[in-house]
């Protein structure tokens, strides 16, 4: 087996084929507001409890 799902190099495939470059953004002076730092905080620890290393992994019994 490999250590690696082979999901990972679809993922990889679709992030070279997007780009990983973003534009900037239109007004980086003005801080985060306390609401939005909160949905932020929430987002990422969404993305903590839903990733799956190993995503799509199928047995055989």
């Amino acid at each position: 087996g490999t250590l690696a799902s082979q999901v990972w190099l679809v993922v990889a495939m679709l992030l070279v084929i997007t780009g990983l470059r973003h534009p900037q953004p239109l007004n980086d002076i003005t801080p985060l507001d306390g609401s939005r730092r909160l949905w932020a905080l929430i987002a990422f620890a969404l993305l903590v409890i839903t990733f799956v290393p190993n995503p799509l992994a199928f047995h055989s019994p």
